[in-house]
C-alpha cells in the first residue's frame, strides 16, 4: 500500500506540477529508496523473526554495513562524475566540514592541540559547532584525508547504530519492536545517505 501511495503521489505531483518535473535519474533514485525501504523492512521482519537475538544482530550489522559500504563507494564515485568533487550537489555543509577537517588534520600533523582557539579563528566555530570537525580531524589524520576511507568508517559506525537502536527498543518495548526498528534503521534512506556525504 505504501508503494503504491508513492507512485500514486509521484504521478499527481509530476502532473500538477509539470515545469518541475523530477528528472529521471532523481526519480529512479526514489523509487529504489521507497521500494527497497517498504518491500524489505516487511519481508526481513517476517524472514528474520525467527532468529536468535544473537543471529539477528549480526545480521543487522553485517546487512547494514554492506548497504552503507555500497552506497558510500556509489555515491563517492557518482558525485565524482557528475560534480568533478565527491561531494552531493550545492553541497555547502559538506564542503566545509572537509575544509575544516583537513584544517584539523594539518594541525595534528604539527602538533598543535588547541582545536577551540585555531576553529574559531580559521573557520568560526565556537565549541557547540566543533565537535564534528574534531572527530573529522581525528579521522582525516589517520587516514591521510582520504573522504572515502572516512565515508567507508561512516558505515561502520552506521551499521552499529543500527545494532544500538535495537538494543534500545528491545530494552524500552520489547523484542519484537525492537527488531522492527533495527531493520528500520538498518534500511532507512536518510541514514544510509549520510554515510556517502
Amino acid at each position: 500500500k505504501s508503494i503504491s501511495l508513492y507512485f500514486i503521489a509521484l504521478i499527481a505531483s509530476s502532473l500538477v506540477y509539470l515545469s518541475f518535473t523530477l528528472d529521471l535519474i532523481w526519480i529512479v533514485f526514489g523509487v529504489v529508496e521507497v521500494v527497497g525501504f517498504f518491500y524489505f523492512s516487511q519481508t526481513l521482519t517476517r524472514k528474520w523473526s525467527k532468529f536468535s537475538p544473537k543471529r539477528f544482530v549480526r545480521n543487522i550489522f553485517w546487512t547494514a554495513f554492506i548497504v552503507r559500504v555500497c552506497y558510500a563507494v556509489f555515491s563517492y564515485f557518482f558525485y565524482e562524475y557528475m560534480t568533478g568533487k565527491p561531494f552531493e550537489f550545492w553541497a555547502g555543509d559538506a564542503h566545509f566540514y572537509d575544509e575544516m577537517g583537513r584544517f584539523g588534520s594539518s594541525l595534528i600533523a604539527n602538533g598543535d592541540f588547541n582545536f577551540m582557539d585555531q576553529f574559531y579563528r580559521y573557520g568560526g566555530l565556537t565549541l557547540s559547532d566543533s565537535g564534528y570537525p574534531l572527530y573529522l580531524s581525528v579521522i582525516y589524520f589517520i587516514t591521510d584525508n582520504s573522504i572515502l576511507m572516512t565515508r567507508l568508517i561512516k558505515a561502520v559506525w552506521g551499521a552499529w547504530t543500527c545494532v544500538l537502536i535495537y538494543r534500545l527498543a528491545v530494552r524500552n518495548f520489547g523484542e519484537n519492536v525492537g527488531r522492527m526498528a533495527g531493520i528500520f534503521a538498518m534500511l532507512m534512506p536518510n541514514l544510509i545517505m549520510y554515510c556517502g556525504i
